[in-house]
């Protein structure tokens, strides 16, 4: 997803079992991580962004059984901008 400079990201999600999350963005050929969990089944929280960048939020499931995910996101303006 794209966001914009000052934007922030709002997330939350349950899974049926544990997996690790994060949010990324590519640059060349690099990948930079705003935020990295591991081995979690559930968390909420806020990303902030400083520059326009399409951003990954991902779940990896470590294990081999399928994993149920609900996850929910919002994307506003920081106050006073």
């Amino acid at each position: 997803m794209e966001l914009l400079s000052g934007q922030i990201l709002e997330y939350s999600f349950e899974a049926s079992k544990s997996l690790d999350v994060n949010i990324h963005y590519h640059e060349d050929h690099e990948v930079i991580y705003g935020i990295t969990k591991n081995g979690i089944s559930g968390d909420k929280g806020v990303f902030h962004s400083n520059k326009k960048q399409y951003y990954c939020l991902m779940w990896t499931n470590p294990g081999s059984e399928p994993v149920d995910l609900v996850y929910s996101y919002r994307i506003r303006r920081e106050s006073g901008r």
